[in-house]
C-alpha cells in the first residue's frame, strides 16, 4: 500500500468511526427539526418517497425499546385493535457544516415502523403512533419527522419483519462525499452495518442471524475490547471469525452441540474472514484434553485467547485491504 493510499485509508477509518450509526457521543446526529425538514423536503421526497405515498408526519416518541424495534411495535399492535402498520423512515440530521472537507449537513433516514389507526374525533382521519422511545435519551422529548414510504424494504413482508427475521437499514444522502464514504466503510465492517445505501433501493435488507459462540469468546471480547468502529459488536466479530450461524427461528440447531450441525452452521456463514473450522477443531481438541485432565480450564482459556487474538489480526488485515479497495474504487 502506498503512503498516500495508507493516509486515505486512515482518514476513511477515522471518519467511519466519527460518523458511524450507533454512537451519539461520537456522531452527534440529531433528530431532524421541522426547519431542517422544510429546507430539504424536496430532496427528501425525491429520495425516499413514491408518488401516492402518505405525507410525512411530525410525531412524538413512544416509550418502548428502540433496540428491539420489531418486538416493541408488535407488542403495541396487539394493544391497538384496528391499527395497521406503516413503514417508512425516521429522519436525522448529520451536522457536517463545520467540516470544511465535507461541506454541508447530511440526512440519515433510518428504517422505522409506526402504527396508524382511525382518529376518535374523526374516523375518516388516521392518527399515527410511534411505539419506540428515542435511541438517544436527550432526543426523547423532541418531535421527529416520519416519512411513510412504499420504497422501504418492499421485498420483506410485515410478518417477517415483526418476527425479527431481517436486518433493516438506513439511507444516507444530502452530502454526496460523506454518503459515499460512509457507505463504502459500512459495507466492510459488518453485516448489520452494511445495510445502507444512498437510495432505498440500494439499502437492501439482510437475513438476521443468530451466532453460536465458542468457549471463552465472550470473555475474550470483554477483556480485549477489539472494537474499532461503533458497529463492532460481539456478533460482528463472531461472524467474521467464522462462527456457526443459524436462522433466528431455528432454536433447535442453534442450541445443538452436534459436530455436524455446527459444521453446517460454519458453512452457512457467508461473511467469515477466518475459517470457522479451525476454531471448531480447537474446541473439540481442547474439550477432550480437559475431559481427561491433560490441561486445566485456565490453560484452555489461554489457548482460546491466543487463537482469538490471531483471528482478530486476520480480520483487521482483511478490513485494511477492503478499505484500500474502497478508497481506490470510489476515489475517496
Amino acid at each position: 500500500m502506498s503512503r498516500a493510499t495508507h493516509a486515505r485509508v486512515e482518514k476513511l477509518e477515522y471518519d467511519a468511526y466519527a460518523m458511524c450509526e450507533e454512537e451519539r457521543k461520537v456522531t452527534m446526529d440529531r433528530v431532524m427539526s421541522v426547519d431542517d425538514y422544510n429546507a430539504n423536503k424536496r430532496l427528501i421526497a425525491a429520495t425516499l418517497r413514491n408518488k401516492g405515498d402518505p405525507p410525512p408526519r411530525i410525531m412524538a416518541h413512544g416509550s418502548g425499546c428502540i433496540r428491539s424495534l420489531f418486538l416493541t411495535v408488535q407488542a403495541l399492535l396487539k394493544e391497538r385493535p384496528g391499527a395497521r402498520l406503516v413503514r417508512g423512515y425516521k429522519l436525522h440530521t448529520v451536522p457536517l457544516s463545520k467540516r470544511r472537507d465535507l461541506g454541508g449537513d447530511a440526512v440519515k433516514a433510518t428504517f422505522h415502523m409506526v402504527l396508524a389507526r382511525p382518529s376518535a374525533a374523526d374516523p375518516a382521519r388516521e392518527v399515527y403512533e410511534c411505539a419506540c422511545a428515542a435511541y438517544f435519551p436527550p432526543d426523547q422529548d423532541l418531535p421527529f419527522v416520519f416519512v411513510p414510504s412504499s420504497r422501504a424494504h418492499p421485498q420483506v413482508p410485515d410478518e417477517e419483519l415483526l418476527g425479527n427475521q431481517w436486518i433493516p437499514g438506513c439511507v444516507v444522502f444530502g452530502n454526496l462525499v460523506w454518503a459515499d464514504m460512509t457507505c463504502a466503510v459500512q459495507r466492510v465492517v459488518g453485516r448489520r452495518a452494511s445495510v445502507i445505501g444512498t437510495t432505498p433501493e440500494a439499502c437492501v435488507a439482510k437475513r438476521n442471524w443468530r451466532v453460536r459462540l465458542f468457549p471463552f469468546f465472550e470473555d475474550w471480547y470483554i477483556d480485549r475490547q477489539p472494537q474499532r468502529y461503533p458497529s463492532d459488536d460481539m456478533q460482528a466479530f463472531a461472524e467474521f471469525f467464522g462462527f456457526p450461524i443459524y436462522e433466528v427461528r431455528d432454536d433447535e440447531r442453534w442450541k445443538s452441540l452436534e459436530y455436524g450441525v455446527m459444521q453446517q452452521g460454519i458453512a452457512d456463514n457467508e461473511v467469515a474472514i477466518v475459517p470457522g473450522d479451525e476454531t471448531l477443531k480447537l474446541c473439540s481438541s481442547l474439550s477432550v484434553k480437559m475431559h481427561v485432565g491433560k490441561i486445566t480450564e485456565a490453560q484452555a482459556r489461554e489457548r482460546f485467547y491466543a487463537h482469538y487474538d490471531a483471528c482478530r489480526d486476520k480480520v483487521m488485515a482483511a478490513h485494511e485491504d477492503k478499505l484500500t479497495e474502497s478508497v481506490d474504487a470510489n476515489h475517496l
